[in-house]
């Protein structure tokens, strides 16, 4: 993943993320103001046509956003993922059909129930999802 940053000092800071990653492009654009941060803009453009993306003139890229923003500086870094692997399966059970999304690698190992399902189980038996998940 790369992830550009800019910012311009003033009374207001301005700040633009940029994240290219494998499957998405990923935009945000906030302004920090009076000790607060407000989230101006936040998208994801879903793509899979990022593999394996370098810059290929880092020189350009910088010297459009100085040109085309208000910054005066730019952070950049470089960023791996690492995840585990992913499997649902439904299984059933005699409160119905019930999703269980398993991840693993690298030593580890998660379950987690699917919280749609744990909530129609709580909804059809007026109990809490702690205690539906206790019934699973």
């Amino acid at each position: 993943m790369l992830k550009l940053l800019c910012m311009s000092k003033g009374i207001k800071q301005v700040y633009a993320a940029l994240e290219l990653c494998e499957s998405e492009i990923r935009i945000l654009v906030g302004e920090y103001f009076n000790t607060r941060f407000n989230i101006i803009r936040a998208d994801k453009y879903p793509t899979n046509t990022i593999s394996d993306f370098k810059v290929s003139d880092k020189e350009k890229l910088v010297e459009a956003m100085f040109r085309h923003t208000t910054t005066i500086g730019i952070r950049e870094c470089a960023l791996d993922r690492y995840i585990l692997s992913r499997e649902i399966e439904t299984t059933k059970t005699p409160y119905g059909e019930v999703r269980r999304k398993t991840s693993a690698g690298y030593g580890a190992k998660r379950e987690k129930i699917e919280f749609e399902d744990l909530a129609r189980i709580a909804r059809e038996r007026g109990i809490s999802l702690w205690e539906a998940r206790e019934l699973l």
